[in-house]
């Protein structure tokens, strides 16, 4: 080695083995609320309440106990939701919404920072009326055939015919042998397409899933569920921002935004809680797939 590389080599010594660990200050913020919860025409009335977390916080959000849940019905008090004792933080109630009647949350936190106690109210949400999913077909697809498919293999096809008049919107939810696709934000307005059936020669089935991707030499069957919610304009709103600020990673994304939802103090009608409390009718399907 000549002289030259050998000086080379030492110049680079220092940047090796010299490490500085940087402390990131991140500010604390006091906890928030965050509210989760739903009214349906077919499953018991919920509410997870938690708050906030320090940024690099670890596992799941600290749950909120012992608070008071109501729910209204066009006004009027029509059930209570009591808190499991084996769940912290959740509440439920033995209690089914109906179509084109209005609901609201109001709910107590005794005791918490200012940006959690206090008592909170839902803007109104109106149980709209949800169109029945007939059925979900498994259809092999590729770039020929209706609907045309780029990656060429088996699909979920949803078909349901859409309720006549503007407005409606629905929220689709689906899952795989049991496993939801959480993080997969589906939701449909009617413009468009209001009153036309999804399957028929003027709209495509809905797709819904695909391609499968189990080998053809796998035994067990795959079980493909989806359900539709009936959802307001509100929630559709509120869906569509929280899809734009979780779907990140190309120059084209959205800026940050602050999500709020529909639950507000009562005192300070200006503090948001985070979360939605929404009311929907449900409808469901599910079809099995054999390779």
């Amino acid at each position: 080695m000549n002289r030259s590389s050998i000086i080379a080599l030492l110049g680079l010594l220092p940047l090796l083995s010299c490490q500085d660990v940087v402390e990131l200050e991140v500010p604390e913020s006091e906890p928030q609320l965050v509210v989760d919860g739903w009214v349906t025409d077919q499953q018991p009335a919920q509410v997870i309440l938690s708050t906030t977390d320090a940024y690099f916080a670890q596992g799941s959000t600290p749950r909120i106990s012992d608070a008071r849940v109501y729910l209204l019905e066009n006004g009027d008090t029509v059930a209570q939701l009591r808190e499991n004792q084996d769940t912290a933080g959740l509440y439920r109630a033995p209690f089914t919404g109906q179509p084109g009647r209005r609901y609201r949350l109001r709910l107590t936190v005794p005791n918490g920072p200012p940006g959690v106690a206090g008592t909170w109210e839902s803007q109104l949400e109106t149980l709209r009326p949800v169109p029945t999913l007939d059925s979900i077909n498994i259809r092999r697809l590729d770039r020929n055939t209706q609907p045309p498919a780029i990656q060429a293999g088996a699909y979920a096809l949803g078909y349901f015919q859409e309720r006549p008049g503007p407005g409606d919107h629905l929220n689709v939810t689906r899952s795989l042998n049991d496993s939801v696709f959480q993080r997969d934000i589906f939701a449909l307005e009617d413009e468009g397409v209001d009153g036309f059936y999804f399957g028929s020669g003027l709209v495509p089935p809905l797709g819904l899933y695909g391609p499968f991707d189990r080998p053809p030499r796998h035994a067990d069957p795959d079980t493909f569920s989806t359900r539709l919610e009936s959802i307001t304009p509100n929630y559709y709103d509120f869906l569509q921002v929280l899809s734009e600020q979780i779907n990140v990673g190309t120059p084209f994304d959205a800026a940050p935004a602050l999500i709020l939802g529909n639950v507000r103090h009562t005192r300070d009608t200006s503090q948001y809680a985070f979360g939605y409390f929404r009311a929907s009718a449900l409808s469901s399907a599910q079809v099995i797939y054999r390779p």
